[in-house]
């Protein structure tokens, strides 16, 4: 089950006794955890039937006595929350696992147990248990980092609900400026939402207008020159981002990205039988702009690539440690990618 489809149940009031909601992409656990609330507790009585826990601070004997007390005043259901933040809460005792096999074969009707853990280790007892649970009982759901088509389908969504629409051209734009982060892509789209008013369509220029902010073309410009060896033109642009103020860590974050998506693209072409949609629906980055990426790696090594990666690595922590001016760092980096494109191997 994935993120679509625990959406369009709720918002179809289809709900379940519990949830187990784990995985890499955070903002839309949120997004599911909000939505559960909304439907179920009233803003005005929220603080009596809503309750949070951490694991950290409460024991899982506090949190099942919790969940089987009466909500308050006439809410039908009380909602509990309990966040997973590291490892050694992963582990369960015996008498923990028995406590809850014993709430789960009984569970109350009054009750709607959510158990949140980000970043869920699936060897570890936590695991093990909530997804062993039917789902009619626990609703699992693994949020994953979208990417390419669902990425756009989230968009579409989004805007959608807002009464608004948005052309695919515009959502390619508006990916390319501001990347593949759904929080900032959720701010940015607010904006937009409030920027056109009584408009119903997002066009380009509203994109370039409210986005300005994030991220200048140079940028842009700055991939093309590397996809085109142009050693001169990305010496240029890099001395031009710095003057616009951008600090040089961004730079080697940007440089580094754009490595991995080439990496990203190697691993992907040494399976049999992959295609060009497969590969475009598995990469972090504008689907018009996967052909170009595709050309690039086949120029490269998979050696090749991991030097380059871990090469940044290092600069990075040069510029974090040591002295060395940054503007030298980087230029020097540009200029070993634009000598060593000709070689087949770097070390």
């Amino acid at each position: 089950m994935n993120y679509f489809k625990v959406k369009k149940d709720l918002e179809n009031n289809i709900l379940y006794p519990s949830y187990f909601l784990y995985g890499e992409e955070t903002f839309l656990i949120e997004e599911i955890i909000n939505l559960i609330k909304e439907i179920l507790v009233p803003s005005e009585k929220g603080g009596f039937n809503f309750n949070k826990y951490d694991l950290n601070e409460n024991k899982w004997e506090d949190i099942i006595s919790s969940a089987q007390t009466v909500p308050f005043l006439f809410s039908k259901k009380r909602v509990i929350l309990v966040e997973v933040r590291n490892r050694k809460n992963e582990n369960l005792t015996k008498s923990d696992e028995n406590l809850l096999k014993n709430f789960f074969s009984s569970f109350p009707s009054h009750c709607i147990l959510i158990i949140r853990a980000d970043k869920c280790d699936k060897r570890r007892p936590l695991y093990k248990f909530f997804t062993s649970l039917p789902s009619n009982i626990c609703f699992q759901v693994e949020f994953k980092l979208l990417k390419a088509n669902q990425l756009l389908l989230w968009i579409d969504e989004k805007v959608k609900s807002n009464g608004k629409i948005i052309g695919f051209s515009e959502k390619q734009k508006l990916i390319d400026i501001v990347g593949n982060d759904l929080r900032n892509l959720n701010n940015e789209l607010e904006k937009l939402i409030a920027f056109i008013g009584d408009r119903r369509e997002i066009r380009s220029e509203d994109i370039e207008e409210v986005t300005g902010h994030i991220k200048s073309f140079a940028l842009w410009e700055f991939t093309e020159s590397l996809e085109k060896f142009d050693f001169e033109k990305s010496l240029s642009i890099f001395q031009k981002l710095l003057k616009e103020g951008y600090h040089p860590l961004v730079i080697l974050s940007f440089l580094t990205q754009f490595f991995h998506n080439l990496l990203s693209i190697k691993l992907i072409m040494k399976e049999q039988d992959v295609d060009f949609n497969s590969i475009a629906e598995n990469l972090s980055m504008p689907y018009f702009k996967t052909r170009d990426f595709i050309e690039l790696a086949n120029k490269f090594s998979e050696s090749e690539l991991k030097y380059l990666i871990n090469r940044l690595h290092q600069l990075e922590l040069k510029l974090k440690t040591s002295s060395v001016k940054p503007k030298i760092l980087v230029e020097n980096f540009i200029y070993e990618y634009w000598r060593r494109k000709g070689k087949k191997d770097f070390i």
